[in-house]
């Protein structure tokens, strides 16, 4: 079984996300109340 490729993706900063309000952007967001589930999470390119 293989995985899909995950594109780069820039990190996600306090400031990137105030240009995405300013621009009427949505932003989509997923908490992770763990270490694992968020490195799971992260893995999977989420």
């Amino acid at each position: 079984m293989s995985t899909p490729a995950v594109p780069d993706r820039k990190p996600m900063t306090l400031h990137r996300l105030r240009d995405m309000h300013a621009k009427g952007e949505k932003i989509t967001m997923l908490t992770a109340y763990d270490a694992t589930f968020a490195r799971l999470v992260d893995d999977a390119g989420v």
